[in-house]
Parts: C-alpha cells; sequence; structure tokens
C-alpha cells in the first residue's frame, strides 16, 4: 500500500478533532460540566417540545461512517438559473420537507454506556448552517466558474468533518459562482433516500402541488412462472444458490487479503488523506438510451459500466505504453439500491418510518476500500426541474469526501442530462479533466456503433 507521510499531520489533526468532539458530547451530557458547553446542553435539557423525542441508536451502518477512517460527508452541488436569494432560501428551508425529517434536527451524541445516538433538537438555527461565500474561490483574472466550484468541492473532500453541536448538515452559498453545496454527513442517509427528500422539499414554483418525478430504474425482468415448469424453478435456485456462495467468498477474500494489481490509478491505506481535484463529465441520457436499445435487456447502469470500462483503457494507453497487460484485473465498488421501489417514497411513509429500510446504508469495510481500484455510484435524479427558494436549479452535480480510493465517480441524472463528478488524490492522477474527457468520448463512440448497428 501507498505510504505517505507528508500528511501524517493532516491524518493526526483529524484523529485530534474526533477526540475532541467525543469529549464535548461528553461534557455536554454532564449536568455538572463548565459554563462552556451550557448552549449544547441546552439541547438536551433546556426545552420541553424536545423532551417528547426519545432517542434513537445510531446504525452500524451509519456508525462505520463516522468512524475517523471513513467520514463520508456527502456533496450535493446545485446550479442556479438566478442570483441567490439568501432571505428567500432561509424562507424555503423553514418551512420545507427536509428540516421537518428528524435527521436533519438531531445531534449526535452519546449515550451514557457510550453509545452513539440521535437526539432531536427543539430548535434549528439555520444561520449556523447556511455557510455564505461571498468572493469568488480564485483570484486569477480569467477563471471558469466549474473549475472554481470543482476545486472549492475538492478542498471540502479532505477538509475537517461537520461540528457536532449541530444537525450533521450545512449549506454553502458560493455567490460569485450561483451556485450552492449541501454539505450531508453519510449517517443521515444514503444517495436515493436524500435524492427523495431532495426532490420533495425543493419542487418548482410551478409545482407546488404535485412532487416531482425520479427517473426510472427501468422495467424489472420478468419473473419465472408456473407454466415454464418446476424444472426451471429448480435451475434457477440452484443457480442463485450457487453464484451467491462465489460472490460472498470472493467478497470475504477481498476484505482479507486479496486486491487488484497496481496501475496508474491505483489508491490504498491513507489515500483518502491525499489532496484532491475534481472534473466534471457531461452525458446526454438521450445517448445513454440510445446505447441501452441497442443491447438486449440492457439498463442504464451497463451502459454507465462500459463508458467506465472503455474510458479508463483509453486512460491507461494514454499514461503508460502498456498500461493494459494481458489478464489485467480493476476492480471497482458500485453503490446500490435494493429498494424494490426507487420512485419517490409517499411523504408520510418516509417521514414516519422508524425501520431500517427506508434509511438504511449499505457500506463496505475499509480494508475492502484499499484493496478494490475505484468506487463508483449512479443516482436517479429529479426528470422535473427544481427550485430552491423560487430559483431555478440548472444542474445538480453529487460527490462524497475522500476514501482510500484514488478515483471514485458520482452520476446524477437531472431532466435530460447526467453529470459524473470524478475525484481523483492528484498526485496519483494528475489530469481527471482527461480522464473525463475519455469517458464523454466513449459514450459518443457507443452512440455511433449502436446507430449503425440500428440502421443495419
Amino acid at each position: 500500500m501507498y505510504q505517505n507521510h507528508k500528511y501524517k499531520a493532516s491524518k493526526d489533526h483529524r484523529n485530534m478533532q474526533s477526540h475532541m468532539v467525543e469529549s464535548t458530547e461528553t461534557r455536554a451530557n454532564d449536568p455538572s460540566s463548565s459554563s462552556s458547553s451550557s448552549s449544547l446542553c441546552l439541547c438536551f435539557m433546556g426545552s420541553s417540545a424536545a423532551d417528547k423525542f426519545s432517542d434513537e441508536p445510531i446504525t452500524p451502518i451509519g456508525g462505520f461512517f463516522l468512524q475517523p477512517q471513513m467520514d463520508q460527508i456527502i456533496h450535493c452541488t446545485m446550479g442556479f438559473k438566478n442570483p441567490i436569494d439568501i432571505a428567500a432560501i432561509k424562507s424555503h428551508l423553514k418551512t420545507s420537507l427536509l428540516l421537518s425529517h428528524p435527521r436533519f434536527s438531531s445531534l449526535m451524541v452519546r449515550s451514557p454506556r457510550g453509545l452513539k445516538q440521535w437526539h432531536r433538537t427543539s430548535h434549528v438555527d439555520l444561520n449556523r448552517h447556511i455557510i455564505v461565500v461571498p468572493n469568488t474561490i480564485t483570484t486569477a483574472s480569467n477563471f471558469d466558474h466549474e473549475a472554481a466550484v470543482n476545486a472549492y468541492l475538492a478542498d471540502l473532500s479532505t477538509s475537517s468533518g461537520l461540528s457536532a453541536d449541530k444537525p450533521l448538515w450545512e449549506f454553502h452559498l458560493l455567490m460569485a459562482h450561483n451556485c450552492g453545496v449541501f454539505r450531508i454527513h453519510h449517517a443521515l442517509g444514503d444517495g436515493a433516500s436524500l435524492m427523495s427528500l431532495f426532490s420533495a422539499s425543493f419542487r418548482g414554483a410551478e409545482e407546488e402541488e404535485k412532487l416531482p418525478a425520479l427517473g426510472s430504474a427501468g422495467k424489472k425482468r420478468n419473473r419465472v412462472n408456473g407454466e415454464k415448469g418446476w424444472w426451471v424453478l429448480l435451475i434457477g435456485f440452484v443457480g442463485m444458490v450457487w453464484f451467491s456462495l462465489i460472490f460472498v467468498v470472493e467478497f470475504a477474500l477481498r476484505s482479507l487479503w486479496v486486491c487488484d494489481r497496481k496501475t496508474e490509478i491505483s489508491g490504498g491505506d491513507g489515500v483518502e488523506l491525499w489532496p484532491r481535484k475534481l472534473a466534471t463529465a457531461r452525458f446526454k441520457l438521450q445517448d445513454m438510451k440510445l446505447v441501452k436499445k441497442a443491447v438486449p435487456n440492457a439498463t442504464i447502469n451497463d451502459v454507465l459500466v462500459g463508458v467506465v470500462s472503455a474510458g479508463l483503457s483509453r486512460y491507461l494507453d494514454h499514461r503508460t505504453p502498456n498500461g493494459l497487460p494481458d489478464g489485467l484485473r480493476i476492480t471497482g465498488i458500485a453503490m446500490a439500491n435494493l429498494r424494490e421501489q426507487p420512485r419517490l417514497q409517499e411523504l408520510t411513509d418516509l417521514m414516519k418510518s422508524n425501520s431500517g429500510s427506508s434509511w438504511d446504508l449499505h457500506g463496505f469495510f475499509y480494508r475492502t476500500v484499499c484493496n478494490t481500484s475505484f468506487a463508483i455510484s449512479n443516482i436517479l435524479g429529479p426528470q422535473e426541474e427544481i427550485a430552491v427558494g423560487g430559483n431555478p436549479v440548472t444542474y445538480l452535480r453529487v460527490n462524497t469526501s475522500s476514501l482510500p480510493h484514488a478515483l471514485t465517480m458520482h452520476m446524477v441524472s437531472y431532466v435530460e442530462r447526467a453529470d459524473m463528478q470524478i475525484s481523483v488524490a492528484k498526485d496519483i492522477i494528475p489530469d481527471p479533466e482527461f480522464l473525463a474527457k475519455c469517458f464523454e468520448e466513449a459514450l459518443l463512440d457507443m452512440k455511433e456503433a449502436a446507430h449503425c448497428e440500428t440502421n443495419d
């Protein structure tokens, strides 16, 4: 694995910050603590409205994302059509479904037994959650807004985490670049659940009375029916057991010691602390649908895997003459939504559900991440335009804080486009803009091949 001594101070600072947070939380639960923690104590003891909410334990996977090595924060970037009106955004958030959800108005605390729990507060101070950045990110006279915003997101990816004395989310308003960045801790929810909540909270001005539709995950494959005979069911069952066993064994081996061969894009233990760089690959959903239609039983995810595979091949060939030796295997981690219903959940169920199914996270162990080469996710976003404070959103992009991977990719669809944020450790992959171009050209080549096959 990579050894990196010059970033040791950063790692020590993150661990020290974690200990400080735990100490603050302990004082907050201790009535005899000093007056310096009294403001935090009020959240637990000073309001009868808060007392009616019982503390909820954090799920094991949620606790996993709160560990110092895997402290994951989701960054959701929104571009706005009109200049940002801070007062309108605050007014919208105050009455939105976002703040009605318990996770967005709860503190992460420790019980007397030391267990992490969610504690509901009676009031959320938006002034502490909305961070206004008035000036441009860069001092250069000729700058690109997208590059400046990506540089800001890259810095956030390796910066300190969210403060534990308030609910674990923030909204950064980059006034000079006319965009906002939601910072939401991954322990609050996964991408699919958060996108559902965003879509419900930020409806367009003309769509106030109805919920915007999320993208479809595609038609489900037909299940085997009883008319095909018992032997078809038996073969299907045996195949399911056999392949499940193979996947479980392979996953266990990958978690323990099996790892990818080192390439120009490999990360490793400690790489999550290395400086990051971001680039954006833009795709047209219509192009992806055209490729999907040309391949029987294909999905958009299948097309995305093909784009990534072809794009990485181009990039490795560019970096080294023999970057793709025979037998090379590059393994990635794909974040999957296992819910049967991919569309927006009924809001009453979403807000009242206390089960783990609606807001559960599907995480992987740190060693598994270290032993693979990249991570990728694809989130179905709104098919209709959304707005924040009456200001239409022109684009929607997602990335997360750093992982031990040197390469992570997060794609989200919005209206008729799909943007993929490419986050890299810049000391390993110094040119993510070229990598983004490789992905874009790979889709265009696939589109051309699909078009030729359709005309034949």
